[in-house]
């Protein structure tokens, strides 16, 4: 994010993970179904950004 802040220039973060996956600890983890639908999300963002 703080390359995007240095060009001043829009950014967007999606989470894949949920309130108890114990984020950037050592036991840290996720659910795949989670990431599929995260990975879908991104597919369709990224073709509506292709299509504007």
């Amino acid at each position: 994010m703080h390359q995007f802040s240095i060009l001043n220039a829009p950014c967007v973060a999606i989470g894949s993970t949920h309130v108890f996956s114990r984020i950037h600890s050592a036991n840290e983890y996720a659910r795949t179904d989670l990431l599929k639908k995260t990975t879908k999300c991104i597919c369709i963002l990224l073709d509506r950004f292709a299509q504007d």
